[in-house]
């Protein structure tokens, strides 16, 4: 069947001509694009009426045709009509149609506005039009009028909600409780519309938050500390982000996060669970938390570490909404209307070994990060005081770290067998992996001569002899070295 002839009938008598005047009338009906040797079948009645009193009789009629390409088909009824006779077309029965969804306003996409305007056209006049009728997905805001344009079209507004600081896909559509119908009370059921399909603004309306840095030092944690409750997002940034979105959220980016001797991780359940990660620049994207998450560092139970953690601010807009614990890549970059700060920033956390077993333990307990970060202060051979100690025998005698010190050996003596020997006395480290105490000896200030060799032991101290007696031979020199393996 020829919808658009079918249309034209079902819903006007305009068409439908009656040729009065004679014992029978002539009905033509414009048949649209009916092709040549397409066939369609018409349904219609006729009712006369005549002089008062009023009487009225119907009359159906069916006629099948075939097109010859001309622009009418016609049709001579048997039946004679009166010369005031009329046509009453058949009742609609033809649901309405979606023609087009046309942005409005804005007129384009993308779009940067608090206010959105859709234009949504019927193929013919509706009733019960209304804002509930429609929705829109991913955002808050929601259709808040439908106002008669005229021409079987409506305007709606799109407002409120978090319109004003998105940026994302706003995308028209209908409810499921829209209750559209044409004069003939058919329900609109074909949403899809047959025309235009504009039905969609991509939204830039939000403002990236702003970081400020200030490199936030963590509050210290001993190597043994390896189920601390953490710390939030909240705790960390303090005051360090701000927004000009009303209700923005908070949240951060990481994009680094380093450790030598332990590892990081976070909760999103108020620490009823903990997540195992690691990040790095290098990989590309971030891993996203709120301001209510959680982040803990977990020592590995022995050595002390200088962890720290690497992020922008973070939003939670756009695509990004609903991500938190997840990672994310930005492919939009930062700054502008993403949501990601420009800014980035770094926390800092110091990890004090609770037995210190390396050169880095001792600079970690006794150094600020700052000043770790200065080889001409924690070098081994560095004396940063000027004492006449350089740092790597203040670590390998157990000396202060810092100021004068005393004598770092004693000359004493030891009596073996009857013999006295002369000897050093001096303190070594308990657990110190790859360090050496060489004694040596010489006559000449010159030539030196291995001794004996110690390591670190228990006993926290050492008195190592000479292999000459005292009194034998010319006069001797007795020195410590101390050698260490870098760990």
């Amino acid at each position: 069947m020829n919808r658009s002839f079918f249309r034209f009938v079902s819903l006007s008598a305009v068409g439908l001509g009656l040729v009065a005047g004679t014992a029978r009338a002539d009905l033509s009906v414009p048949i649209g694009d009916l092709a040549p040797g397409e066939s369609v079948r018409l349904s219609f009645e006729v009712a006369i009426e005549e002089a008062l009193p009023p009487t009225v009789t119907q009359i159906s009629q069916q006629v099948t045709a075939t097109s010859d390409g001309g622009s009418t088909l016609s049709d001579d009824p048997e039946t004679a009509l009166a010369d005031d006779a009329t046509i009453t077309p058949l009742a609609d029965v033809v649901a309405p149609r979606v023609a087009s969804i046309l942005r409005s306003s804005p007129a384009a996409s993308p779009a940067t506005a608090d206010t959105l305007g859709f234009r949504v056209a019927f193929d013919e006049a509706v009733q019960g039009v209304d804002a509930g009728d429609f929705g829109v997905s991913g955002t808050t805001a929601t259709v808040t009028t439908a106002v008669d344009a005229g021409g079987n079209a409506y305007d709606l507004t799109v407002t409120g909600g978090d319109l004003a600081g998105l940026t994302g896909t706003v995308t028209l559509g209908f409810s499921g409780a829209q209750n559209i119908r044409d004069l003939s009370d058919n329900a609109l059921v074909e949403l899809t519309p047959t025309g235009a399909n504009d039905n969609f603004f991509e939204v830039a309306n939000n403002d990236a938050p702003v970081l400020t840095p200030f490199d936030p030092v963590l509050p210290g944690i001993l190597s043994t500390d390896t189920a601390t409750a953490g710390l939030t997002v909240a705790a960390i940034v303090g005051s360090s982000i701000t927004d000009a979105d009303p209700g923005a959220e908070q949240g951060i980016a990481l994009f680094q996060a380093d450790a030598s001797h332990g590892r990081w991780q976070f909760s999103i359940d108020g620490g009823s669970s903990w997540n195992t990660f690691a990040i790095t620049l290098a990989d590309g994207d971030v891993l996203l938390l709120r301001a209510v998450d959680r982040i803990r560092f977990v020592p590995d139970g022995l050595r002390g570490d200088s962890p720290t953690l690497g992020y922008v601010a973070w939003d939670q807009t756009g695509a990004t909404a609903g991500l938190e614990g997840t990672r994310f890549v930005p492919l939009q970059g930062s700054g502008g209307s993403t949501p990601f700060s420009m800014a980035y920033d770094a926390a800092h956390l110091t990890v004090t070994p609770t037995v210190i077993g390396t050169y880095e333990d001792w600079l970690i307990a006794n150094f600020t990060e700052a000043e770790r970060s200065q080889g001409q202060i924690v070098g081994q051979d560095q004396d940063p005081d000027g004492a006449g100690v350089v740092n790597l025998l203040r670590f390998a005698l157990d000396l202060p770290a810092h100021g004068s010190v005393p004598p770092p050996t004693t000359w004493t003596t030891v009596v073996e067998a009857g013999i006295t020997y002369p000897a050093l006395q001096f303190s070594v480290r308990r657990l110190a992996p790859g360090l050496s105490y060489v004694v040596e000896s010489s006559v000449d200030l010159v030539q030196w001569t291995v001794v004996s060799t110690w390591y670190p032991n228990s006993e926290g101290t050492v008195t190592a002899r000479d292999a000459v007696a005292l009194g034998d031979g010319p006069r001797r020199f007795l020195r410590l070295r101390v050698e260490s393996v870098s760990q």
